[in-house]
């Protein structure tokens, strides 16, 4: 039996409006109701996550996994906890069981994938990022990691298609311009580069987030920059 709705319905309207402080506090009213109120569980994980609290939180959110296992966001949740908690395969597994559930789902993917790239396992990392591309061409996040990891593969020509799909979205893409002009200069393709070049300089003297310090160098011919 769920908790009474008014009561969830209440909570998760406090936490949308960044109440959360009186938001757990209903969220628990409604876990003692009812122990395994997956909603509420995956809630209160929700506020605890944000806090950098996983350690306060990972034991119920296992408890709500085992109550609800077909429940996916609990499972991403999990995930997102152990995680924080540097447990990173058993992080992936719950991932992978939120996936299972709900195959379509792009944050599981993208957060899966960028976790697959710390792990160094790049192939799997890049299935991924394809993966949400393949339910969403326009995600921002998918779109950067597959371009980063396609220079890893020395995949120029496809890395810098990923850059300028993300530009066109996003021209200012934190350090977009400058992944695109830094795999150009690799790639030995010169189209644009000189007027990328000059932008990228005008935006670090004004001190955007336009280019990292290491393709700068590369990029800049001014000792003054």
């Amino acid at each position: 039996m769920n908790a009474p709705n008014s009561l969830l319905v209440q909570a998760i309207t406090l936490q949308n409006q960044g109440r959360e402080d009186e938001a757990a506090a209903l969220f628990l009213k409604c876990l003692e109701a009812n122990a395994n109120d997956v909603a509420a569980i995956y809630s209160l994980g929700v506020i605890y996550l944000k806090r950098r609290q996983a350690g306060d939180i990972v034991g119920l959110l296992e408890h709500g996994s085992r109550a609800a296992p077909k429940f996916a966001p609990v499972w991403f949740a999990l995930g997102e906890a152990y995680k924080e908690l540097g447990r990173r395969d058993e992080a992936l597994a719950a991932y992978d069981n939120a996936l299972a559930v709900k195959p379509d789902y792009t944050e599981v993917l993208n957060n899966s994938g960028a976790l697959l790239r710390e792990m160094h396992r790049h192939h799997d990392a890049l299935v991924r990022f394809n993966q949400v591309l393949s339910i969403n061409p326009d995600d921002q996040s998918a779109l950067v990691n597959c371009g980063i990891l396609l220079t890893e593969f020395k995949s120029s020509k496809e890395a810098i298609g990923m850059f300028e799909r993300l530009l066109k979205l996003n021209p200012d893409y934190d350090y977009g311009l400058g992944l695109l002009c830094y795999e150009r200069l690799h790639a030995c393709d010169w189209e644009g580069f000189a007027e990328a070049v000059q932008r990228i300089t005008e935006g670090v003297r004004a001190g955007k987030r336009v280019c990292k310090s290491l393709a700068f160098m590369a990029i800049s011919d001014s000792a003054a920059d």
